[in-house]
C-alpha cells in the first residue's frame, strides 16, 4: 500500500495534472473529496433475468428484455440509473424483503414505460426510493 500524509495546518490536498485546475481536492477540514472534470459511468446491458450488484452502483443500465432486480440490502447510497428499451412497461424488481420507502410514493413501485429512465437509490437496511 501507499499512503500520502499531509502534515499541513489545514488538511487540504488538491491533485493537478499538467498544471491544470485542480481535478481532486480532499478537505481535511470538512472532511470532503471534490472532483472536477469528467467522470463517465459504467454502461451495461441486461437483455436475461438479472439481479444487479453491489459492484454495478452508480452504472447506467440499458433494460432491454428479462427481469431486472435490485440487490438484496447493498451498502446504503448503492444507486442505479436504469433505461427502459424492453419495448414495454416494466417494473424492477426488489432482492429479498427490501421495500419502497413507505413515506415516499406511497411505497409503491412503478411501472416505468419503454424509453424512460428511473434512478433507484438505497437509502438503509433495505430501503429504496426512486425518482424519474
Amino acid at each position: 500500500d501507499t499512503y500520502i500524509v499531509n502534515r499541513k495546518t489545514n488538511g487540504d490536498m488538491k491533485f493537478r495534472v499538467n498544471g491544470s485546475n485542480e481535478l481532486i481536492t480532499l478537505d481535511g477540514g470538512q472532511q470532503t473529496v471534490e472532483l472536477k472534470g469528467r467522470i463517465f459511468a459504467d454502461v451495461f446491458e441486461v437483455s436475461i433475468n438479472t439481479t444487479l450488484t453491489q459492484a454495478q452502483s452508480g452504472a447506467v443500465v440499458l433494460w432491454t428484455g428479462g427481469t431486472l432486480t435490485l440487490p438484496t440490502s447493498p451498502a446504503i447510497g448503492s444507486h442505479y440509473k436504469v433505461f427502459n428499451a424492453t419495448g414495454g412497461s416494466a417494473s424492477i424488481g426488489l432482492g429479498g424483503s427490501d421495500a419502497f420507502h413507505s413515506s415516499i410514493h406511497s411505497g409503491s413501485n412503478i411501472a416505468m414505460n419503454s424509453g424512460y429512465v428511473n434512478n433507484y437509490y438505497h437509502l438503509s437496511a433495505g430501503i429504496w426510493i426512486w425518482h424519474k
